[in-house]
């Protein structure tokens, strides 16, 4: 029983961590669709295109510090 406690706590993927992985996945996804696909006309300004890679660039640090930290909690 203890050793599978300890799996929980090497770092691995938990359940949370691939919640929040999924979510900021797609929170770019929606954020690319937004401000790059979006335009029917194809025109796209560099504004949208700035405000897009650095939401991505955000939301990817903050999946990386987050799953870089180790899990040191118990539950």
């Amino acid at each position: 029983m203890p050793e599978q406690l300890s799996l929980r706590s090497d770092g691995g993927f938990t359940p949370r961590r691939v919640a929040v992985l999924i979510g900021a996945l797609v929170g770019f996804a929606v954020t690319w669709a937004l401000f790059v696909v979006a335009p029917p006309d194809g025109s796209v300004s560099p504004f949208a295109m700035g405000i897009s890679f650095l939401a991505g660039a955000y939301l990817l640090v903050l999946v990386y510090s987050y799953l870089k930290q180790p899990s040191t909690r118990s539950s």
